[in-house]
């Protein structure tokens, strides 16, 4: 493991996406840091439709600060994650982070943070808490502050277990990274869920090695929520993010089945207990999604291998519940389809 440089770059990566109303207050925030080294700021704008980009434009000329501000312009709108692989490869610095363009940082967030991987070079990463506030309000929550004592030392498998068992801790923007942790890319076409997945990669690729994360409870990253945020827009419901998160799961189960079988007890019994309780939320909401039939083949697959298990009565029931409104409203969807075809056959 590399000792680090006195005081080394680091690089902040920010995919940019019409976030006009928010962005200048998010450069602000990352150009008012009082860490002491270089910084390098790279914003990736992945085909913003709103004035996002001569916003940035305006900021960077007329800034005149010690961070590095460059914007990169994606040439077709790719999606977060290849937005991210861009930034990272675009970056020079021996450290990175990223930021989301909606969120705003505190001025001490990364000073404080490199202490933690400056004291401790076995370490690849520190990660802090979360301050999430609506974007028309105060702040109304604090995540992750009160799971760890300050500089507890999680090995990689074990955050590999806390990963797959609980769906948490795996937030991408309240961290600071040895460059060395990315070993593997985001990957391509997956917008939903990719930090879930970027973690495990890059956790997995680190087993055997004799490196470490470290935690601090305090908070630096105010999480803003609102109309435009991930979770709630009209495109991509909560109930589809859901969805979406459970295919993420697919793709880890698969992975894992031979070579972890540990992690894939642990994930399998994370998927039952997701798809059963959300599936339940999103018949008694009457939310209708768009399922590709791949994915409900994929999701099946694990009802089947989850009914063969040893798990409750009350959780398998769950499964064949959800399953049959899943499986029944993709049923309904293609006959309607077919119905349609039909009638219009008939007019001709």
């Amino acid at each position: 493991m590399k000792q680090l440089l006195q005081y080394p770059t680091i690089s902040v990566i920010v995919p940019v996406y019409n976030v006009q109303d928010y962005i200048i207050r998010c450069l602000e925030s990352i150009a008012a840091q009082t860490y002491q080294g270089d910084m390098e700021c790279i914003l990736v704008d992945d085909c913003s439709t709103d004035q996002s980009p001569q916003l940035i434009e305006q900021f960077i000329s007329s800034y005149q600060g010690r961070v590095a501000f460059r914007l990169i312009r994606l040439d077709h709108n790719q999606g977060q994650s290849a937005a991210r692989n861009v930034g990272f490869r675009a970056s020079k610095g021996e450290m990175f982070t990223f930021v989301d363009s909606d969120d705003w940082i505190e001025p001490n967030m990364y000073e404080e943070l490199y202490q933690y991987l400056s004291n401790d070079p076995k370490a690849l990463f520190v990660t802090s808490g979360i301050i999430a506030e609506l974007s028309e309000g105060p702040e109304y929550g604090h995540a992750n502050t009160d799971k760890y004592e300050e500089g507890s030392i999680i090995e990689p498998y074990h955050f590999l277990e806390l990963l797959l068992a609980t769906g948490t801790n795996y937030a991408l923007w309240n961290k600071l990274y040895r460059k060395e942790f990315c070993v593997i890319p985001f990957r391509d076409g997956i917008n939903i869920a990719e930090d879930f997945l970027f973690f495990y990669d890059n956790c997995k690729a680190q087993l055997g090695k004799d490196v470490h994360f470290i935690t601090t409870p305090k908070s630096y990253y105010h999480y803003i929520i609102h109309s435009g945020s991930t979770m709630n827009q009209d495109s991509q419901s909560p109930k589809q993010w859901y969805i979406d998160f459970l295919l993420a799961m697919t793709y880890v189960l698969d992975d894992c089945h031979n070579t972890y079988p540990d992690l894939y007890d642990i994930q399998l019994k994370r998927f039952a207990s997701v798809y059963g309780f959300y599936f339940y939320d999103i018949v008694n909401n009457k939310v209708l999604t768009t399922f590709r039939k791949e994915t409900l083949n994929k999701l099946n697959k694990y009802v089947r291998v989850i009914d063969k298990q040893r798990f409750s009565i009350m959780t398998r029931i769950d499964m064949h519940v959800a399953s049959y409104f899943l499986n029944g409203y993709y049923l309904a969807r293609y006959t309607a389809t077919f119905r349609k075809r039909i009638k219009l056959s008939f007019r001709r």
